[in-house]
């Protein structure tokens, strides 16, 4: 339901509709007839009527009757389906192939996301009891909507994971991706959910039409996911019609956690089609015919730190070698692999790629049961080294460090201007970028703290609304954030956020948070005050937003219903400016050409598994114009230290220069050539001392050059 929208009338009107309708409640009931009294009584009556009428319409205007409307009701799995080789007997067997040599094994090209539920799906068959407890503490909107809405009982799901043996991995398998894939996407083109396919196929047709010999296979299905964490919650949850809100049995958290699988395909399909989607998830499981045990994990960089793969930190290209093995992989972008063994045993894997050093493990597999094995190096982002303060127009040399699987470089400068941000609406959405459901203004001008707008996020429907500023700021220790919010009608489960992001809107944190209080409204904007301290010298981006968390909400958008936002300010900030990329054009190496005098920043980034990777950290530059060199210096006679290394000192008498330059001949005639490895050392005011190699020269000249 949407709020009740007030309607104003005449006082003559309002007396005929108070002797004709009861109050909000659309009932008929009978009128007071004032018609049969006298004229004087009449005019009396009819003035205590508009009076009484008045007051009403007055009490309504300052307590609307404002509704939360539900959230969208949660939807389930079907039940789980399990196929045995029995049921499509008949069926002719592939021939496992044998190498003489070790031969490439392919796991085809799982996704970031099909790649991050495979580790989820490992994770929870190595530790159920932590499985039970991420489900039981997530604070997801989606998955906490379906725990309310079909009353699961955490507490008895947590004592069902208890109960769960760990089992081994699951091993990524391109022919059941492929299965996956074609029933995931056939649901979504033809809008149903369920495990018997549009062309009347089943789990087991559709793996052996993709080339898998199975033994026995199972098919977990999700027409209805909102993110890939909310399919895997349902699935592991299994929340649906039953006893405690779950399944009964609870055969998709059976078939995850079965130990008689060994191999899987995940498959989605991003979309929505009549009621389905947004996101179409299939799991395939199997047992091959022909059992291998395979030694399987992933690569990546643990970009964020937190000690697990997240989507996008895969890492593609690296070579994986097994002691004993006829296969050998190579693992995919989004970082996963597989490698088939033959037999029980102990055996060497060895990681191997570009830029990083070789690592080995030795694990053993036993019954011939999957190993997972994962290659997680430590991220080193390109740091930039080089000249602090330059000259404008003239060249300036800088390299950065390598990063391991690195297939390509680029380098960015961004001038640096030091300013105080404030943002008032007045210019609308200028500088916003709005991320927000169709329907309503985000600029308006009926609720507003000073000047002629405001901002204003409303949820027409249950979902996120953004307002991001399009400003890239750098943050010093006294930087901070300041702001005028007003939070009208909302509920508990509607809330209002100030953030962050220091990962160019990767993730985003909270600078600051408000919830609604259901039947309470702010009827006045309020200072809001944030420091920033906490980000210095991070690049960051601000937006704020209305987000839903569960349960039910206010959907209209009328004055006084939502987030109120005014006067924005961020102050003592740095915003980076007049961005220019460009590629590394000699390994890891550029050259800066300053365009002006001003402060810049320069950074690396390196490509990774066919992605950019965030930029390294900064390399503050100042660049001023140069000036007309007349320094006059005095030169002391070179000395010869250890490792052949040589000094040069001198002194600078009189005059100016913007830079000094060490040269170098074979004679006192030249040729000259600048000696671009010599550092410079200042020893004390107007003394400098020259540092470089004589390279095992029998005799060398040097000159400083003023500049």
């Amino acid at each position: 339901m949407t709020p009740n929208r007030l309607t104003f009338a005449s006082a003559a009107e309002c007396a005929r509709r108070a002797n004709t309708w009861g109050p909000r409640s659309g009932a008929p009931r009978r009128g007071l007839v004032v018609r049969s009294l006298p004229f004087a009584l009449r005019v009396r009556a009819f003035a205590l009527w508009s009076l009484l009428a008045a007051v009403w319409f007055s009490a309504l205007q300052a307590q609307p009757d404002y509704q939360a409307t539900p959230a969208p009701v949660p939807q389930a799995p079907p039940p789980a389906i399990v196929e045995s080789r029995a049921a499509i007997k008949g069926r002719a067997r592939q021939a496992v192939a044998v190498a003489s040599q070790p031969t490439l094994y392919s796991i085809g090209e799982p996704t970031d996301e099909e790649q991050l539920i495979i580790e989820w799906l490992n994770w929870a068959r190595a530790n159920p009891v932590a499985e039970g407890q991420r489900l039981g503490a997530t604070t997801d909107p989606d998955v906490l909507a379906a725990y309310d809405y079909f009353n699961l009982d955490v507490n008895l799901m947590l004592s069902q994971f208890a109960a769960l043996d760990p089992v081994p991995p699951l091993a990524p398998n391109a022919a059941l991706t492929v299965a996956a894939r074609g029933h995931s996407q056939d649901m979504l083109t033809n809008a149903f959910q369920d495990h018997r396919g549009s062309d009347g196929t089943g789990p087991g047709d559709r793996v052996t039409a993709a080339g898998y010999v199975f033994s026995s296979c199972a098919e977990n299905i999700y027409a209805y996911a909102k993110s890939p964490w909310h399919a895997h919650a349902g699935f592991e949850a299994d929340w649906g019609p039953g006893p405690a809100g779950m399944q009964d049995p609870p055969g998709h958290r059976l078939n995850i956690h079965s130990g008689n699988f060994h191999e899987v395909g995940v498959g989605l399909a991003w979309g929505t089609n009549g009621v389905v989607g947004p996101l179409l998830v299939t799991q395939d499981f199997a047992k091959p015919s022909s059992l291998n045990a395979c030694i399987t994990g992933v690569a990546y960089y643990d970009l964020n730190t937190n000690g697990c793969y997240d989507a996008g930190e895969g890492l593609g290209g690296v070579k994986v070698t097994v002691s004993g093995a006829n296969y050998h992989a190579v693992t995919v972008n989004s970082g996963g692999y597989a490698v088939p063994v033959p037999q029980n045993g102990p055996y060497t894997v060895t990681f191997s790629a570009d830029g990083l050093a070789d690592e080995q493990s030795v694990v053993t597999v036993t019954d011939l049961k999957n190993v997972k094995v994962d290659f997680v190096p430590v991220y080193q982002p390109p740091a930039i080294t080089g000249k602090a303060e330059v000259l404008v127009g003239r060249a300036a040399a800088y390299q950065f460090g390598p990063v391991g699987g690195a297939t390509a470089y680029q380098w960015r400068q961004v001038q640096r201007v030091s300013t105080n941000l404030v943002e008032d609406a007045e210019d609308g959405l200028a500088d916003f970028t709005a991320d927000t459901t169709p329907g309503y203004s985000v600029v308006v001008t009926d609720v507003k703290s000073a000047g002629n707008q405001a901002f204003h996020l409303a949820q027409p429907g249950p979902t996120l609304q953004t307002l991001t500023l399009n400003r890239l700021l750098r943050l010093n220790a006294d930087s901070k954030l300041e702001f005028m919010s007003r939070l009208g009608w909302a509920t508990a489960s509607q809330i209002a956020r100030a953030q962050l992001s220091t990962d160019h809107g990767k993730s985003w944190q909270d600078l600051w948070s408000q919830a609604g209080q259901d039947n309470v409204s702010e009827t006045a904007f309020q200072l809001r005050s944030v420091s920033l301290a906490g980000f210095a010298e991070s690049e960051a981006l601000v937006r704020f937003a209305y987000d839903f968390t569960s349960g039910s909400y206010y959907s209209n958008t009328d004055a006084g219903v939502g987030f109120y936002l005014d006067n924005i300010t961020l102050s003592n900030i740095e915003e980076l400016v007049a961005p220019v990329i460009s590629a590394a054009q000699a390994g890891q190496s550029f050259a800066f050409v300053p365009p002006n005098a001003g402060d810049f920043a320069l950074s690396a980034r390196a490509m990774v598994s066919g992605r950019w990777l965030d930029w390294g950290p900064a390399k503050l530059v100042q660049a001023s114009v140069p000036v007309t060199p007349t320094a006059e210096m005095r030169l002391a006679m070179p000395a010869l230290g250890p490792g052949n290394q040589a000094s040069l000192d001198f002194e600078v008498t009189s005059g100016v220069a913007n830079e000094y330059v060490l040269a170098r001949a074979p004679a006192p005639l030249g040729p000259w050539t600048e000696d671009t490895a010599a550092t410079l050392q200042q020893l004390a005011a107007g003394r400098f001392r020259f540092l470089t190699q004589t390279g095992g020269a029998s005799q060398q000249y040097y000159r400083v050059i003023a500049r």
